[in-house]
């Protein structure tokens, strides 16, 4: 089983294309400005405590942080609500700025997020696509080719899963950066045709596209702001607080980028 699954994995690796982070130019000079990005499960696990994300944070000696929420989720001071106080990284970034209360906290992700997943029933609807897919596929109801495919995914799943439950260190490595290419990819690359070839999938073809749509223009926005505030912070050290399925594709967006805006990417282990 172990060596099916990571044949399975490497398979979706080759596939995924995922890139290499040596392929990119520098920045020189002075006033280079520093960004570590912090990949989360958005909770906390058996090998993920508060103090853990906090020490990572506090490694990287940040002037900016920058938060997975849009403006609208902050208060005017750019203080976290109380109604928010409850969740893992704002509980440790809240005890972080007021233990270094010059450092500043901004938010970097797509404007009006929350009221789109309302909106749109976003996970109403991705919950009923994936337990019709999960009722088919266990009533071995799916042709092979999309069994395949649905069980790729489920491969990719299991193996990113465990990451998700492992160290700060082990969660934000390339390799698992690569695992979440992998899975993110895959799923939007075959998960079209697996929907519009099961006619009990069909329904579900809008919020596939929907899903797909959102997720590219939601990371290259929450990109667009990285690379601002790089602007307006020159020679400063940036980290970045967010879900590590973004990560990976943070660094597809800004490796490249990197001479040209005059920041480098860098880990908080390094």
């Amino acid at each position: 089983m172990k060596a099916l699954l990571f044949l399975a994995t490497c398979s979706c690796l080759a596939t995924a294309g995922f890139s290499q982070d040596n392929n990119y130019s520098l920045p020189t000079g002075q006033n280079v400005t520093k960004i570590t990005i912090l990949g989360s499960p958005h909770r906390e696990t058996v090998e993920l405590k508060k103090g853990q994300l906090y020490e990572a944070i506090n490694q990287a000696k940040p002037d900016l942080i920058l938060f997975e929420l849009d403006s609208s989720l902050f208060e005017k001071d750019f203080r976290f609500p109380k109604s928010l106080l409850n969740y893992f990284e704002v509980v440790v970034v809240d005890s972080f700025i007021k233990n270094h209360p010059l450092i500043q906290v901004r938010p970097f992700d797509i404007e009006k997020r929350n009221q789109f997943f309302i909106k749109n029933h976003y996970f109403e609807e991705e919950s009923l696509l994936f337990s019709a897919l999960d009722h088919l596929y266990r009533m071995d109801s799916l042709t092979l080719e999309n069994k395949i495919i649905y069980e790729a995914y489920l491969k990719l799943s299991e193996v990113l899963n465990h990451f998700s439950e492992s160290s700060l260190y082990a969660m934000n490595l390339p390799a698992v950066d690569a695992l979440a290419a992998a899975k993110m990819k895959w799923y939007h690359g075959y998960y079209s045709k697996l929907i519009n070839t099961t006619p009990t999938l069909i329904p579900y073809y809008s919020h596939f596209v929907l899903d797909s749509t959102f997720w590219i223009n939601r990371n290259n926005v929450m990109a667009e702001h990285i690379i601002n505030f790089s602007q307006l912070y020159p020679g400063k050290n940036i980290v970045i607080i967010t879900g590590h399925y973004h990560r990976y594709y943070l660094r597809e967006l800004l490796l490249p980028q990197q001479a040209k805006y005059h920041f480098m990417i860098r880990e908080f282990y390094d």
